[in-house]
């Protein structure tokens, strides 16, 4: 009888102290969202480039590729560009009509391009990445980027191990040049055979130390010119 009690005693006291260390659930953050979504394999970065409304212009979308800090090729895309605003003049008048919530009818502008988001997917077992240029309220273009594998590999199974950081804003930027905006990075082995990708969290310019150690690398952005 001694013995039950004692076992009795102990399955309290085991309740007890499992109570006090009880597990509750709880909401997830959205940098929890995001620290999950990226350790997936998918990217989301925002650029306000409203900027380049102020006139007519073309934003004409662009990737870059890189093999170190060597630019290897700038024609990866084809020609595909945004008009930076719509003008109520270059809609036909029998159309006119249907314009409605124009963003400034005093000066006959129907809408401004303001937002551009970026997203990336890929993953380690998978040798294309897809970007999702998201022109807010525009259009959306979503092309394929092969990418290499790391010299080295789990079982039979290539490693395409690559890293995603936005470019830092820029004071200030001229019309009919490159504006980078995501670096898409593969890691590297260093001297000491460690894989790495470190680094800024945001990079700064075209020659950051990133760009010099990654073998192979894209540059994500798009170029601007004055329309005619």
């Amino acid at each position: 009888m001694k013995k039950v009690y004692i076992i009795v005693l102990w399955t309290l006291l085991s309740c007890i102290i499992v109570n006090m260390h009880a597990v509750t659930p709880k909401s997830s953050t959205l940098e929890d969202w995001t620290n999950f979504l990226k350790k997936n394999g998918y990217y989301l970065y925002s650029f306000d480039i409203s900027e380049f409304s102020d006139t007519t212009r073309t934003i004409i979308l662009k990737v870059r590729e890189y093999e170190n800090d060597s630019l290897v090729r700038d024609d990866i895309l084809p020609p595909f560009g945004f008009n930076t605003r719509l003008m109520l003049d270059e809609i036909p008048e029998d159309a006119r009509n249907d314009m409605k919530d124009m963003e400034n009818p005093d000066k006959g502008i129907v809408r401004t391009l303001k937002q551009t988001n970026i997203g990336l997917t890929y993953h380690a077992q998978d040798s294309i990445a897809i970007v999702t240029y998201d022109m807010v309220g525009h259009g959306i273009l979503s092309p394929q980027l092969s990418l290499r594998p790391i010299a080295t590999q789990v079982g039979d199974k290539k490693q395409y191990l690559y890293a995603a950081r936005p470019f830092a804003a820029t004071d200030s930027i001229s019309t009919d040049k490159f504006v980078p905006l995501v670096l898409l990075s593969s890691f590297w082995i260093d001297n000491n055979g460690i894989i790495r990708s470190c680094g800024e969290h945001e990079i700064k310019s075209l020659d950051s130390d990133i760009i010099k150690n990654s073998p192979h690398s894209y540059i994500i952005g798009f170029n601007v010119d004055t329309r005619k």
